[in-house]
């Protein structure tokens, strides 16, 4: 049900576009492809690897794939949209599993400074240490609603509401709300 309404929703995107555009102004459509494809092989001792736990006199050995691949659709009005799937496998080890998942989707509005954004995201903040994309594995992704300001010269901030997607098991439906800012040379990144 999800995809079927990112895909209902860029469509309707698609047919507004004339309608949105103000006299001679551009109404070409951008569409670009994304792929990533990450293969990494691991191997431990005295190492649980599914669960980062010691453990002594064993040792383990496992494959993780993940590939994702997806459009992003760009309107000439300040609309744009991602839909980007992603398969998951994790070969070997004690915890094998192979997974297919809506990784992200969402639509975006952008009007000068301002950048308002709903769906399924990541985020990638500071070092992303303790909130970042989890790219090691098969990533962390986000259901909600994220604003995004850029008042001042170097001056970006995010104003997010956002409750976790259970892509993991044992994931729980954590939520998250907060400002995040940053401040940098150059300009903004919602301009």
């Amino acid at each position: 049900p999800v995809i079927i309404t990112i895909y209902a929703t860029l469509a309707l995107i698609f047919a507004a576009t004339p309608l949105l555009a103000q006299g001679g102004e551009n109404t070409s459509w951008r569409l670009r492809p994304a792929f990533q494809l990450r293969l990494g092989p691991e191997s431990a001792r005295n190492l649980n690897l599914t669960g980062f736990s010691f453990a002594p006199a064993s040792s383990e050995r496992q494959l993780l794939e993940r590939a994702r691949f997806g459009v992003r659709v760009e309107s000439p009005v300040g609309l744009s949209g991602l839909v980007q799937g992603q398969w998951y496998g994790r070969w070997g080890g004690t915890d094998s599993r192979s997974d297919f998942d809506l990784y992200s989707g969402y639509l975006d509005y952008r009007r000068g400074p301002i950048l308002l954004r709903v769906g399924r995201q990541d985020f990638s903040y500071g070092s992303t240490f303790f909130l970042g994309p989890n790219d090691f594995h098969n990533g962390l992704a986000w259901d909600g609603l994220k604003v995004g300001l850029g008042p001042l010269r170097g001056l970006n901030l995010d104003l997010v509401g956002v409750r976790l997607t259970p892509l993991n098991p044992g994931d729980q439906g954590l939520v998250l709300a907060g400002l995040y800012g940053s401040y940098g040379r150059g300009r903004n990144e919602y301009q």
